[in-house]
C-alpha cells in the first residue's frame, strides 16, 4: 500500500483493531486455489486490504451477500433455468467471499471498499448502479461504476458481480431485479399451468358426464327394445 492510501485509511477509520499476519493472508490465498494465472503477490495485497482496511465489518451483511449468490446458484441449478456455467461462477464467488470474509464479516457500506476518484465517488457510483438495475432501458452498467471498488481486483469478480454485491450491501430491502423477474415469470407460468390443468379437469369431467348420459340412454334404448 502507498503512504497516501494508508493515510486515507487511517483518517477514515477504516483500519481494523488487529491486522492479519502474513501467514494468515498466505493461508487464505492458498485456500482460494486460483492457480498460476493470478499474480500471488497482487492477490495477497488485495486480500490484506479487504480484510484489514475496510472496517467496520458485519456478519449480517456477509450473510446477506452470501444468501444472494446462493439464490443465483439455486435458480440456475433448476432444470428449467439450468446453466452449469453460471452455477459454477456463482458457487466460486460464494466460496471466495466465504474464504476471505467468513471469520470477520463483510464491510458494512460500499464506501468502505472504495477508492474514491475526483469524479467517481462511492455515493455517485452506488446511485448509478441502483439506476442500472432498476431502470436498465435508460441506464447501462459500465466499468466506471465499479472500477474504484477493491472487489473488482478479485479473480472472477467482473463488473456485474461487483455491482450485484454493491446493490445487496446498500439496498437491504430490495431484491435484485433479475432474481425478481425469474421468480415472477416462473410463478406466472405456474399459475397459467394450474389454470390450464383445472380447465382440462373440468373438460374431462364434462366428457365423463356426457359419456354417462350416452351410456344411460343406450341402456334405456336396449331395455325398451326388449320390452317391445
Amino acid at each position: 500500500m502507498t503512504t497516501r492510501l494508508v493515510k486515507d485509511l487511517v483518517e477514515a477509520k477504516r483500519l481494523g483493531r488487529t491486522l492479519d499476519l502474513p501467514s494468515t493472508i498466505e493461508d487464505i490465498t492458498n485456500k482460494l486455489e486460483f492457480g498460476e494465472k493470478v499474480c500471488p503477490q497482487g492477490l495477497r495485497n488485495n486480500i490484506f486490504i479487504l480484510r484489514n482496511c475496510c472496517a467496520p465489518y458485519s456478519m449480517t451483511v456477509y450473510e446477506r451477500v452470501i444468501d444472494v449468490f446462493g439464490v443465483y446458484e439455486t435458480l440456475f441449478s433448476i432444470e428449467k433455468f439450468k446453466n452449469e456455467k453460471k452455477v459454477k461462477h456463482y458457487r466460486k464467488v460464494k466460496e471466495t467471499i466465504s474464504t476471505i470474509f467468513g471469520d470477520i464479516g463483510f464491510p458494512e457500506k460500499a464506501e468502505q471498499i472504495w477508492r474514491d476518484t475526483w469524479y467517481w465517488r462511492s455515493d455517485k457510483c452506488v446511485h448509478r448502479i441502483f439506476e442500472c438495475f432498476t431502470d436498465p432501458t435508460r441506464n447501462a452498467l459500465c466499468n466506471s461504476y465499479v472500477n474504484p471498488c477493491f472487489l473488482i481486483k478479485l479473480p472472477g469478480f467482473g463488473m456485474k458481480t461487483v455491482a450485484k454485491i454493491i446493490f445487496t450491501m446498500e439496498y437491504k430491502d430490495e431484491i435484485l431485479p433479475d432474481i425478481q423477474k425469474i421468480i415472477f415469470d416462473n410463478t406466472k407460468q405456474q399459475i397459467e399451468k394450474e389454470k390450464k390443468f383445472k380447465i382440462l379437469v373440468e373438460q374431462l369431467e364434462n366428457t365423463k358426464m356426457i359419456l354417462k348420459m350416452k351410456n344411460l340412454q343406450l341402456k334405456t334404448g336396449i331395455v325398451n327394445a326388449l320390452l317391445e
